[in-house]
């Protein structure tokens, strides 16, 4: 604490501290024969404190846990429960006693220590009465006491007081430890070292389990505490963490899907479409029939028009019983029927009735992420479907050395998607392979750690592999060297 910080805390005129670190003070000498000064006392324990704590924060970083301070986070109901520990701040290592903090649900937020400081006086605390009885100070008013308690809080609390960050809490769900236990200049040896010989790697844990998407719809996936190494440095999750993230599904388009509409007794077809899942169906075209009664034209050779366009198939045009024929007695194109050949026609402003077949986009009856249902079509005629479907993609569930879980997306194809590259600083702890068939396929792939203990059963294993095979040689030298003994046969080359 600075002498500026003292002096505001105890605000007194009677306190006196002339401590400058500019000054570079290293020591206090006494002389004898001089009276001793109080601000000399204060400056003494000024330059004390400054050397402890120049070797302290070569060590450490302000809110690294030197011991305790675990924190368990309930993400439904956002309660963070920390324990008791000791932490480092500002140089000195101090006690902590355990708390329950409720979590704002806000986007980022920052769980860590408050450094409480107060001034007690002799009217707070009566022990600080000179206990010297017999001495002319006897029960006299002495110095003041600074105390300093280190508390739990959050960094929306906004007390005037030093705050130190611990761990970090993202969009309400994801806790990240924001310092490293020990400093840099250790942990970068070691890192390389660790990096070089091992790479990445999972010590214990850290296991992928995807959950039922939440109420919006985001995926949710589920990462068991655990400890892993990346880039050789340590990263432990003291507690499962919820990542969370939109689907955002890579989409392709499908045009005219062709089916053929086989209707059952209800007059309706279900239809299972190549690809899926649907995300989009945009059109279904289909063969309908109709029979209309026209009017034939104020006179011969004259054109009438069908009332509904797309028509692609005449199947009858009569009047009474007399039917007429395609190109013989009249054309048909253009959606209309030109009677100006020299066959058969309908006498002028007479009725007669056409039959004819044309295409049409309707709404599905109903449709959902695999098929589609139709009615009102006909008989083994053909349906065009166009529709927007998910395409696979493979994510990856990737850890930081921050201790930050986050997700990477990978690139959609319709058949073969890729599994992306994970980022650098980072270790890849499962594959999500996203067929978008009720919850994904989740494949851990962390390469994890071997304890000596596995290595020397498979040693043995393998020894004892050597000696099955060793033992399957000598029994076919055996029944190659005495064949008459082996098969019960007398074998001679006749060499000699």
């Amino acid at each position: 604490m600075t002498a500026a910080e003292i002096s505001k805390l105890i605000n007194s005129p009677n306190f006196y501290d002339r401590y400058d670190e500019t000054k570079k003070w290293d020591y206090v000498g006494v002389m004898a024969g001089r009276a001793m000064q109080s601000a000399e006392f204060n400056e003494m324990q000024h330059v004390l404190e400054d050397k402890i704590k120049s070797l302290g924060k070569a060590l450490y970083a302000d809110g690294t846990i030197i011991e305790g301070c675990a924190i368990s986070y309930d993400t439904e109901s956002k309660i963070a429960k920390l324990e008791a520990g000791r932490v480092f701040l500002d140089g000195l290592v101090y006690k902590v006693e355990a708390a329950t903090l409720n979590i704002p649900d806000i986007d980022a937020v920052q769980a860590g220590i408050w450094k409480m400081s107060r001034c007690v006086t002799e009217y707070e605390d009566n022990s600080l009465f000179d206990p010297a009885k017999g001495t002319p100070q006897y029960h006299m008013p002495g110095a003041y006491r600074i105390v300093t308690e280190a508390v739990w809080g959050l960094s929306t609390d906004g007390y005037d007081m030093p705050f130190f960050p611990v761990y970090g809490v993202s969009d309400g769900e994801m806790v990240t430890q924001l310092q490293e236990a020990v400093s840099p200049e250790y942990t970068d040896a070691l890192a390389r070292y660790d990096n070089h010989a091992n790479g990445d790697y999972v010590v214990d844990g850290l296991r992928v389990t995807a959950l039922e998407s939440d109420a919006a719809g985001k995926q949710v996936f589920s990462v068991s505490e655990g400890t892993a190494h990346v880039n050789g440095y340590e990263a432990v999750i003291s507690h499962s963490v919820r990542v969370m993230a939109d689907e955002e599904p890579n989409l392709a388009d499908v045009k005219s899907e062709v089916h053929v509409f086989n209707a059952d007794t209800n007059g309706t077809v279900t239809i299972s479409v190549s690809h899926r899942p649907i995300e989009n169906l945009k059109q279904v075209l289909i063969t309908k029939e109709r029979t209309v009664t026209l009017t034939h034209g104020g006179y011969t050779g004259c054109v009438d028009e069908l009332p509904n366009t797309s028509t692609f198939e005449i199947v009858d045009v009569y009047q009474g019983n007399l039917h007429f024929t395609q190109n013989t007695d009249f054309y048909f194109g253009n959606d209309k029927l030109n009677w100006s050949l020299s066959g058969e026609e309908p006498a002028p402003y007479s009725s007669y009735v056409v039959t004819y077949r044309y295409r049409l986009a309707v709404n599905a009856d109903a449709w959902d992420t695999d098929t589609v249902t139709i009615s009102g079509g006909v008989a083994n005629s053909l349906i065009e479907i166009d529709y927007d479907y998910r395409m696979p993609r493979i994510d990856l569930i990737v850890m930081y050395k921050d201790r930050s879980v986050g997700i990477v997306r990978g690139v959609a194809h319709r058949y073969s998607p890729t599994v992306p590259t994970t980022p650098p600083g980072a270790i890849c702890l499962a594959e999500v392979y996203q067929n978008w068939d009720g919850l994904p396929e989740v494949k851990n792939v962390a390469t994890q750690r071997v304890p000596v203990e596995d290595l020397r059963k498979m040693q043995e294993r393998i020894q004892d592999l050597y000696s099955l095979v060793a033992r399957n040689e000598q029994r076919f030298d055996i029944m190659l060297e005495a064949p008459t003994s082996a098969y019960n046969i007398f074998v001679d080359p006749l060499f000699d």
